[in-house]
């Protein structure tokens, strides 16, 4: 409810009952003669949930709300309050209500008596019987005449004779047997296409691509099979061309095949072409043969291998022991083989050129510290004379990611940077957290300085071990760092 039945008390002035015995009435915008107030509104709610035909309705409980434990399964009873009601429950049920008022209480109610019968209805008179007609006289029996004789019985008449059986006629010569209809066409023994022109596969099932049709008349022999059985298409990968070590950086000036700088057994250095094939039972027997795909020429004695994943190569013009670059560059080779159909036969076919193996050449970058605060580095001694210096081969800034240099001598030191690219270098940061910015300048002259803030060297010529020279540039932390902990730089 809204409210309790103390709320009906306490709404607007204008909202006591409208007569002696209790009787409240809703208050009305017409009657009023202007719109309710929020209190008058209050006040027709309360009324909606504790008022029936003006009266109010008093439940057992407190401030006369219903008691669902006591009020259940009991009737409205219209009921005049007297004293003992305003003393009951220390007037706590009829709580604002007046003597001599009308409200509505719970009550059980008594039943009712059972009504009187009705009269019975009066029988009527019973008719009169008629009398009964009198009996008729017998008429006399007529005499009997006298019984006549019988007549005689003729005699029966004799038997004729039966006539002489006829004779059997001849049995009648059979039909000549009819020719056989033709036979009836099959149900079903192919598949056509729902439209029969135009409708492809939308995706790849077994065999079938996506893509595939439209069919017509395709035997359902033929199209399970391309489902259920699918041809398994076979691979093969070049894994190693050059050492065995998986390595594909070579420095630049160095051959394939040749394992340092001590290797003097070529050119054409040895080398061994290595491989690994799947589904090898849909490759042709003797058929692998290898290509190197940047001069795009069969290597000779390389064509109709055994599949057995690895062949020397020979020691020819096209062998690979005879390929180096002298400038940084890839090369790569791959092979193919002739393929099996489903039943393993084979089909003269060749798969694609595939599986390949490319290898780099890269020259080094060199890095390590100075801890001489005055020194500089001019010459391809100075670099690779720097304490604790270490190479990595390096194409670009994204080669050299993460730098740590053994700064563990105690002392303060300068770190260098020495790159064979002049590209400019990005923001390093120094470890643990890698948050402040390294300033970097370079390690000698200073020439230019970049939009960064940092400089470009003077280029120093440096020679690798194979011979081959190019220039580079050198970097150096701006403020000297280090002591007896290594130190990691970041990009």
């Amino acid at each position: 409810m809204p409210g309790t039945n103390l709320n009906v008390n306490q709404g607007p002035a204008n909202s006591a009952p409208s007569s002696p015995d209790g009787k409240y009435i809703a208050l009305y915008p017409q009657v009023l003669g202007r719109a309710l107030h929020h209190d008058e509104m209050d006040f027709n709610l309360d009324m909606v949930g504790h008022i029936i035909n003006g009266y109010r309705i008093i439940g057992s409980a407190s401030g006369g709300e219903l008691d669902l434990a006591t009020d259940v399964d009991k009737v409205l009873k219209l009921h005049k309050v007297d004293a003992a009601d305003l003393a009951f429950n220390g007037g706590l049920t009829f709580a604002g209500c007046n003597l001599n008022e009308y409200v509505w209480i719970m009550a059980t109610g008594a039943a009712g008596g059972s009504g009187t019968n009705g009269t019975s209805g009066t029988s009527g008179t019973t008719g009169t019987s008629g009398t009964s007609g009198t009996t008729g006289t017998s008429g006399t029996s007529g005499i009997h005449g006298t019984m006549g004789t019988s007549g005689t019985s003729g005699t029966s008449g004799t038997s004729g004779l039966a006539g002489d059986a006829g004779t059997s006629g001849t049995t009648g010569t059979s039909g000549t047997t009819g020719t056989s209809g033709s036979s009836g066409t099959s149900a079903m023994d192919c598949y056509t296409s729902m439209d029969g022109a135009s409708l492809t596969t939308t995706a790849t099932v077994g065999e079938l691509p996506s893509g595939s049709g439209p069919f017509n008349c395709m035997p359902y022999d033929d199209l399970m099979d391309s489902i259920l059985f699918a041809f398994q298409e076979p691979s093969i990968q070049i894994t190693d061309v050059h050492d065995g070590s998986n390595s594909t950086t070579l420095e630049v000036g160095q051959h394939i095949g040749r394992a340092n700088l001590a290797d003097v057994s070529g050119p054409p250095y040895p080398t061994t072409f290595k491989w690994s094939t799947s589904n090898s039972a849909n490759i042709t027997a003797n058929s692998i043969e290898i290509k190197d795909n940047t001069t795009g020429t069969t290597i000779t004695g390389l064509t109709g291998l055994f599949n057995d994943g690895q062949e020397p190569d020979a020691n020819d013009a096209t062998a690979a022991g005879n390929v180096v670059h002298a400038f940084p560059t890839t090369h790569s080779w791959r092979a193919r083989f002739l393929k099996n159909d489903i039943n393993g036969a084979p089909t003269g076919v060749y798969s694609t050129w595939q599986g390949q193996r490319t290898y780099s050449w890269k020259y080094y970058a060199y890095y390590g510290f100075k801890d001489d605060l005055t020194a500089t580095l001019t010459t391809e001694a100075d670099i690779l004379g720097l304490q604790g210096v270490q190479s990595v081969f390096a194409s670009g800034w994204s080669s050299l990611s993460s730098l740590t240099f053994s700064t563990t001598t105690g002392s303060s030191a300068y770190c260098f940077i020495a790159v064979p690219f002049a590209n400019a270098i990005p923001s390093y940061k120094l470890g643990p957290g890698f948050v402040n910015p390294i300033p970097m300048t370079d390690g000698s002259a200073l020439v230019v300085t970049n939009p960064d803030g940092f400089t470009a060297s003077v280029p120093i010529s440096v020679t690798n071990q194979y011979g081959i020279a190019t220039n580079y540039y050198v970097y150096r932390t701006q403020q000297a760092i280090g002591g007896t902990n290594a130190q990691t730089i970041a990009q």
